[in-house]
């Protein structure tokens, strides 16, 4: 095997790289999904346990599919 990355952090750098690329701060990914900024924080780190209501929180909130989020490469 690879070089193995938690799903979770992966999800998390995922977010994290998107939010920056459109000049977003974690308050503001916060309000647009009507999650916490302590709780979106948490994802972004890998340390939440982020389930299929959160992502389609993100999802919707942000406008933009799940594929952004759920990519496994390791090219963040």
């Amino acid at each position: 095997m690879g070089h193995h990355i938690n799903c979770y952090l992966q999800f998390g750098r995922n977010l994290r790289a998107y939010r920056k690329s459109i000049g977003y701060f974690q308050i503001d990914i916060a309000v647009a999904t009507n999650l916490n900024r302590t709780y979106v924080s948490r994802i972004e780190n890998g340390k939440a346990r982020v389930t299929f209501d959160v992502i389609t929180k993100l999802v919707r909130g942000l406008h933009i599919s799940s594929d952004i989020l759920m990519r496994m490469d390791n090219s963040n």
